[in-house]
């Protein structure tokens, strides 16, 4: 139910101070950006002012022929105030960089004239670059060829240098970028604080209707929402939201309810089913050992208590392991199933029929003695051996059978006799029933089926 409400609000103060500085950031990057903007824009115009000043002083020296001091003359009565309020360089140097005269700034405290930076005399035209000169200054430079008439005796090459200093005007710039900044960041300041109001106060009305909505995820369906006419249109609508929802949760719990009721009741039933599956052999379809036990032991608990008799019959198929060598595995499982249906059908339905593994059936005749159950065994093994299997030429059966009136009410005493007598049934040639106790034959224990099932020793029999 929390996952409803917007963590972020549970901290205004946090991200109040991110949004600031986010804020501030792209101020701070937007006046950066502009300032460079501004400062490319007036350097790109200071040079294009000072190639048309190079172009217009090699002009006018062409046009006064003689000596260069006249030049110089002309270009001093054409731009000494400029020059000083625009910080502007004009140099006249000879070949090897020595001045020969100029026009300057007003230098500070009398300084003396400095050459320009030697970087300017290079053969062409070079375009103007920002260059820091010999007293310290950085100008945007340039320079252009004095024409060799006017230039010092022996017509020596000269050269026309011009800088000027951006700084004033950079400054300028910069001061203006600096209160465009903090006025933005006043700005965003302000904006943050009101920010940061709407955000505490829509806290504390997302932290009631969010004790409301735990109150509701703990199952207190009947919680009051708190509303309120001045909250936001967001707190309302989520209110609202909420409103619906409880509705919505009462009759959901109510179908959640029913449905539960349900899958417990299937639940129980697949339990059912499959402690049942359990208790089967999965070929035949017929009760496994373990499936037997309890069965056995209720069988045995009502025969006694009604003081009657009961029989086992253990009964195994003769020579299976060559049906399966000369026939097949597919072939030995389909007798198996045929003869588990026969078992099945045979009997009633108070009897018990169980496959104990492999081969060994045992049937549990309730209501039935020793000598009855033999002549049972003995009808069973006949109308295997007259029945027709198209898996193999002929199957037999060798049964042996023990009863509670010779073994007693004893289930593993009775397994344990039922399997002596089979042991007898096989020994006496096979296809035959024997009866536990049999006449003079020494007892014989750890036999197959008693070993599976875990069985202690039967009573010495009696003749």
């Amino acid at each position: 139910m929390n996952a409803l409400l917007p963590r972020p609000l549970s901290h205004p103060t946090r991200w109040s101070l991110m949004l600031g500085s986010l804020l501030a950031l792209l101020m701070l990057g937007l006046s950066l950006w502009t300032h460079q903007r501004q400062t490319e824009q007036l350097r790109a115009q200071s040079g294009l002012a000072l190639q048309s000043l190079a172009a217009v002083a090699v002009q006018l020296a062409r046009d006064v022929p003689g000596a260069d001091a006249a030049g110089l003359a002309r270009l001093q009565a054409l731009l000494p105030q400029r020059a000083g309020e625009a910080g502007l360089v004009l140099q006249i140097v000879d070949g090897r960089g020595a001045l020969v005269g100029g026009v300057e700034a007003a230098p500070d405290h009398g300084s003396p004239w400095h050459p320009a930076p030697a970087e300017l005399l290079v053969p062409g035209e070079p375009a103007p670059r920002m260059l820091r000169w010999p007293d310290g200054r950085e100008r945007l430079s340039t320079a252009r060829p004095w024409p060799a008439a006017t230039a010092a005796r022996g017509g020596a090459s000269a050269w026309l240098l011009l800088g000027q200093d951006l700084g004033p005007a950079e400054a300028l710039l910069r001061a203006d970028t600096l209160e465009r900044l903090l006025a933005g960041l006043l700005g965003s300041a302000l904006l943050v604080a009101l920010l940061h109001r709407q955000a505490r106060r829509s806290l504390g009305e997302l932290a009631q209707l969010a004790t409301a909505a735990h109150r509701l995820e703990q199952g207190s369906l009947d919680t009051p929402l708190p509303a309120s006419p001045a909250s936001s249109r967001e707190v309302q609508a989520l209110t609202e939201a909420l409103e619906r929802m409880r509705h919505r949760l009462h009759g959901r719990c109510m179908d959640l309810e029913a449905q539960l009721r349900e899958r417990e009741a299937a639940l129980e039933e697949a339990q059912a089913e499959l402690a049942h599956l359990s208790q089967i052999d999965p070929l035949t379809r017929l009760l496994n050992r373990r499936g037997l036990q309890p069965r056995l032991q209720q069988a045995l608990a009502l025969t006694q208590r009604h003081r009657g008799a009961l029989s086992l019959l253990l009964i195994d198929i003769d020579h299976f392991k060559q049906v399966n060598e000369r026939h097949g595995r597919a072939a030995g499982d389909r007798i198996l199933q045929a003869l588990a249906e026969q078992l099945r059908s045979g009997f009633r339905a108070a009897d018990i029929v169980a496959r104990l593994g492999g081969e060994e059936f045992l049937v549990v005749l309730t209501d039935n003695g020793s000598h009855r159950a033999q002549r049972i065994a003995q009808a069973l093994i006949d109308s295997v051996a007259l029945r027709e299997q198209p898996e193999a030429s002929r199957i037999t059966l060798s049964v042996g059978v023990a009863g509670t009136d010779a073994v007693g009410f004893d289930g593993e005493a009775l397994i344990h006799a039922a399997d002596q007598a089979l042991y007898e049934a096989k020994r006496g040639g096979r296809n035959r029933v024997a009866c536990y106790p049999m006449p003079s034959t020494p007892e014989r224990t750890g036999t197959p089926a008693a070993e599976a099932l875990g069985k202690a020793a039967a009573p010495t029999p009696t003749a």
